[in-house]
């Protein structure tokens, strides 16, 4: 299992849409802790860093 971290600037940006998004937005989030490589994930070309391979 991984560790999600949500900076400040990010849980700010989280809090600005209704209820229902934030809750969407965060089960995901969540769900990224137990499976980072989702099915549903595409990989990103021409990155340079791992951080940006996957979105």
């Amino acid at each position: 299992m991984y560790l999600v971290e949500i900076r400040p600037k990010a849980r700010k940006y989280i809090e600005k849409p209704p209820r229902t998004v934030q809750r969407r937005v965060l089960a995901a989030l969540t769900a990224l802790a137990d499976d980072p490589y989702p099915p549903a994930s595409s990989r990103l070309t021409n990155r340079d860093t791992v951080a940006a391979t996957y979105r």
